[in-house]
């Protein structure tokens, strides 16, 4: 029995950048808080620890890299930390978690 064939087969990956490692954590927040849906199951499913996680690593990220950004890798990365966090403490409420 030979493995099945990945559905990411051919397809190329894209150039590694600050902005593809920023959206990635966005992304997965987004995810994880439900507001997007999951990728391989196309349901929409929360997973609060591994939201505040991805929060979490892009606030790490802005602090190891505070003097190192272009502006517009600051100005993306500010964009991206507030739509995590927002999108984490929405499904906080939504979960009865409050604040």
């Amino acid at each position: 029995m030979s493995p099945e064939k990945s559905p990411l087969a051919g397809v190329q990956p894209p150039q590694a950048s600050f902005s593809s490692l920023i959206e990635i954590h966005l992304l997965q927040t987004l995810v994880f808080t439900g507001k997007q849906p999951n990728l391989q199951t196309g349901k929409r499913e929360t997973n609060l620890p591994f939201a505040k996680y991805n929060v979490e690593m892009l606030e790490m990220i802005a602090a190891k890299t505070e003097g190192n950004r272009t502006e517009e890798e600051s100005r993306l990365l500010d964009q991206h930390l507030h739509l995590a966090r927002l999108a984490y403490v929405e499904a906080r409420r939504e979960a009865g978690e409050g604040e």
